[in-house]
């Protein structure tokens, strides 16, 4: 957006004498959509009067319509509900006697001035007219199409329609996409997130709301972001993810103050008054001193009445602006405090880490050394033996000699989950599918695996953190669980990698549960390769423990 605003001030210095209205006053129209789209409306009102007081003067009818809907887009957005729809009004009928093919975003306008009304029928009924414009002209696919259906479905969601309203928000997205026009996807799938938000399917709301953000990074308003920010705000309130929410609502706020800053700057009303004032001065130059005397006393009359009510609505709004900048301050530095102390929570955190993930490679050196042990020294000795037992001069039972036996397989086995020697020669697939054959035989749990062929791509050293996960998972379960089933699926989505491991036993309250050494174990190495760890425990209905983790490419 700067860079567009510097382009286009650079047009404006190329515009030399004679000057060519229709060149400028579309020079002035850029500037008023640049400056519309940054939340600067004082000076986009000020760049549309100019552009229309310049295409007033030459006729162009169809680029006098373009100029009256911007005016009335800016007084919608600043709730200015009445000019709104007047500019808009006067837009559409002469789109009427001109070329009604340009005149659906006039109708859409009004019908959304009624919306924020809350006069759904006549809402509806400017919506319905918009439809009408764009299929007498054969426009299946376009902007205001798309437009249209964001803006009905908000009305049948105020009527609790809630089958229509993701009807028309999905056809809506789905012109959005076709134009790769990616505010109109974003708003569209922020509405979408505030739906779901509004019906308590919070991981629907969750996903469209992160798919709007991801979308508005690219490009978008300064509102939009407002709003996204809000309604993160509001989803992760519902779940109860209190350092996510805070997070959000900062951002909010600090992009809300700025909105007022800008808002305060002038005021929109006195642009419009300066706008009338300047058309009756160029009607009197016009019409050659036709007036009268008396005509001329009038209006000077009328423009002191207008200064003397706009000074007092002036005072007033300034008034009202001032107690509301006092309140976002005290808001605000509200917010900065909780910031510092999650600063300093932040950095005693970071030092936690440093010292479990220096605990965890000293776990990981010392796995490998008593591994060694076992598999050099106690098992050699355990082998031995069992020769030594099964020669023909010794003449002991043979359920004696299967306790033998049994202890040679279990200091291998202990070795092998000890090691990571397995991983490093075979690779993560066959590790985890040894480690579930000596879990099923040894405690009859049914344990599945469903697993990822394409694995390797993560790497040597990250299969080794996950490996270690996965059986700390285990112990786990074979601790508290009392499960009897075990399920393990690794899935591949775009480039994100998807650990599940889930049981069926007798659960635990997520709130209430001690945080042992094991879990906290799990969470260091899950932080450690770059993934997310979401916990899902209820009391009698289980465990699912989901790793997130993105392929880096």
């Amino acid at each position: 957006m700067d860079s567009a605003l510097i382009l286009n001030a650079k047009v404006l210095n190329m515009v030399d004498p004679p000057v060519d209205s229709l060149i400028l006053s579309d020079v002035y129209s850029v500037s008023g959509i640049l400056d519309f789209n940054l939340g600067a409306y004082e000076e986009a009102l000020v760049d549309y009067f100019k552009s229309l007081k310049l295409r007033e003067a030459i006729n162009d009818t169809a680029k006098i319509i373009s100029a009256l809907g911007n005016i009335g887009n800016v007084y919608y957005y600043t709730n200015a509900f009445d000019q709104a729809i007047s500019y808009h009004a006067k837009a559409a009928q002469l789109g009427l006697n001109f070329d009604a093919s340009l005149i659906s975003s006039n109708y859409n306008t009004i019908g959304l001035v009624f919306t924020a009304k809350q006069e759904l029928d006549s809402a509806l009924s400017y919506f319905n007219k918009g439809f009408k414009v764009c299929k007498l002209n054969g426009r299946e696919a376009n902007s205001q199409l798309a437009d249209l259906h964001d803006n009905i479905a908000t009305v049948f969601e105020l009527n609790g329609s809630l089958d229509s309203t993701i009807f028309h928000l999905s056809k809506a997205l789905t012109i959005h996409q076709e134009l790769q026009d990616n505010i109109g996807i974003a708003w569209t799938a922020l509405k979408l997130g505030n739906v779901f938000l509004k019906n308590k399917e919070n991981r629907k709301a969750y996903n469209w709301l992160m798919y709007a953000d991801s979308i508005a990074n690219r490009s978008a308003t300064i509102e939009l972001r407002k709003d996204i920010y809000y309604s993160m705000f509001e989803c992760y309130m519902s779940i109860n993810e209190m350092d996510s929410s805070r997070h959000y609502i900062s951002k909010y706020v600090l992009l809300n103050d700025s909105i007022i800053n800008l808002k305060t700057s002038k005021n929109i009303q006195e642009m419009e008054a300066k706008y009338q004032l300047a058309s009756k001065q160029s009607a009197l130059e016009l019409s050659n001193e036709k007036a009268t005397r008396l005509d001329l006393e009038n209006s000077r009359s009328n423009m002191y009445l207008l200064i003397s009510g706009v000074a007092i609505i002036l005072l007033l709004i300034a008034i009202l602006l001032i107690r509301r900048w006092f309140k976002q301050r005290e808001f605000i530095n509200s917010i900065q405090l909780e910031l510092r102390k999650r600063k300093m929570q932040e950095l005693l955190s970071n030092q936690e880490s440093e010292s479990l993930a220096a605990m965890l490679e000293g776990q990981e050196k010392e796995r490998e050394r008593i591994a060694q042990e076992l598999h050099d020294r106690l098992g050699g000795t355990l082998a031995a033996l069992r020769l030594a037992l099964r020669s023909a001069k010794n003449t002991i039972d043979e359920a004696d000699l299967s306790i033998v036996d049994t202890a040679v397989e279990e200091a291998r086995g202990i070795a092998h989950n000890l090691s990571s020697g397995v991983l490093k020669k075979h690779g993560f697939n066959e590790a985890i599918d040894q480690l579930r054959r000596r879990i099923v035989k040894s405690n009859q749990v049914d344990f599945q695996l469903y697993l990822h062929p394409d694995i390797n791509l993560l790497g040597q050293s990250t299969s080794l953190e996950l490996y270690r996960i996965t059986q700390e998972l285990i112990n786990n379960a074979l601790k508290h669980s009392e499960a009897t089933t075990w399920i393990f699926q690794v899935n591949l989505v775009n480039d994100t990698f998807n650990f599940i491991f889930e049981d069926n036993g007798r659960g635990f309250d997520i709130r209430k549960v001690k945080r042992g050494i094991g879990l906290y174990n799990i969470e260091e190495r899950v932080r450690k390769i770059g993934g997310e760890i979401t916990i899902d425990a209820e009391v009698g209905r289980g465990v699912i423990v989901i790793i997130e983790l993105k392929l880096n490419k």
